[in-house]
């Protein structure tokens, strides 16, 4: 098999990664490279492990794949330029959405500016999660090197059973346990319509479900202060998708109310279980639910909870087959898989 070459940085775990890894396994020698790169001592200090283990190592491989332009990113696609390997790079989000039309100030900014805007020009072909997304680099690179490639969605792994039933369950997942980027998924306001819903609508006995943050750290108590009702919860991370497959399957809404996301896993993981998605207008959300939710366009509390209600009462019931279909048309494995073996 063709060895190939997969570098994240070691604090990028997701599902995306592993997703990723799972399809390219089939075909080729996968070797897995976390970047070193940190802060403090540890910025040049990465920066000098990763040199090493690319000049020591790369001439092993002939393709590499890249999740994320970075600091991370320059190296590999500049020594895979020089060494005429093909080098592929996913775009997630901050990295094309920020930093691109970033104005970048202090030397450190412009250092990972200038990072970021190499790897997407040196890479063979760059793989953006959304078209949304992709309207950052247009400038930057060939039309012919831009091909869209979904996140995904494993059905078998993520879809739990049917004979689950759904409950006055309202869901939302992530934030990545930093207090910045919680507050960026607008957490805050999915706590206050649950407060809101649950002061004026007790019978319906709703949970607001808020999965992501371990008890004790700062994000956690930041969020845990505004709680006002017993049915509001702060959940910690689940790893095991056939627990966090439950709650999805039990959730009647899941809601992303982040500023935007380059595109949000969560979102198809809670489709294909049938929850009706409620999305703010940013990013690539719409493009992710199209016409099988509903999009929100400014954060006002007695309005979404009154969508939400109506949800409950069964108000929406047309667009439960329309969420998983649209799941399993374009964002499952074998979608994202015919795309990068296409251009591998």
């Amino acid at each position: 098999m063709t060895p190939l070459l997969f570098i994240k940085h070691k604090s990028f775990n997701a599902r995306t990664v592993d997703n990723d890894l799972i399809i390219l396994s089939e075909k080729y020698n996968v070797k897995l490279y976390n970047s070193k790169i940190g802060r403090g001592i540890f910025y040049f200090t990465g920066f000098v492990i990763d040199f090493l283990y690319l000049l020591f190592n790369l001439y092993r491989f002939k393709v590499v794949f890249i999740w994320f332009a970075d600091y991370h990113s320059f190296f590999p696609c500049l020594f895979s330029k020089i060494l005429n390997k093909k080098c592929f790079v996913c775009l997630g989000g901050y990295d094309t959405h920020w930093i691109v039309p970033d104005k970048a100030i202090t030397i450190k900014e412009k250092i990972r500016k200038y990072c970021v805007i190499k790897s997407i020009q040196l890479a063979s072909v760059v793989f953006p999660v959304s078209n949304w997304l992709s309207t950052f680099i247009t400038h930057l690179k060939e039309k012919d090197k831009i091909q869209v490639a979904y996140c995904c969605v494993n059905p078998d792994a993520m879809e739990a059973s049917k004979e689950i039933d759904k409950e006055n369950l309202i869901l939302t997942v992530g934030g990545g346990g930093i207090l910045y980027e919680a507050k960026r998924k607008k957490l805050d306001f999915f706590i206050e319509v649950g407060n809101y819903f649950n002061q004026n609508f007790p019978d319906y006995k709703a949970k607001f479900i808020l999965i992501g943050h371990e008890p004790g750290s700062e994000t956690y108590n930041y969020f845990n202060k505004l709680i006002k009702d017993d049915n509001i919860r702060i959940l910690p991370h689940i790893n095991d998708t056939r627990e966090l497959r439950i709650f999805f399957r039990k959730s009647k809404v899941y809601c992303q109310f982040s500023e935007y996301e380059a595109f949000g896993i969560a979102i198809i993981e809670a489709m294909l279980n049938e929850a009706i998605p409620i999305v703010y207008d940013g990013g690539a959300m719409p493009e992710v639910i199209n016409n099988t939710g509903i999009i929100i366009t400014h954060y006002h509390i007695e309005e979404t909870a009154l969508i939400i209600k109506k949800i409950l009462d069964n108000g929406f019931e047309s667009l439960k087959s329309g969420v998983k279909k649209r799941v399993l048309q374009n964002f499952t494995v074998n979608k994202r898989k015919e795309i990068l073996f296409k251009y591998l």
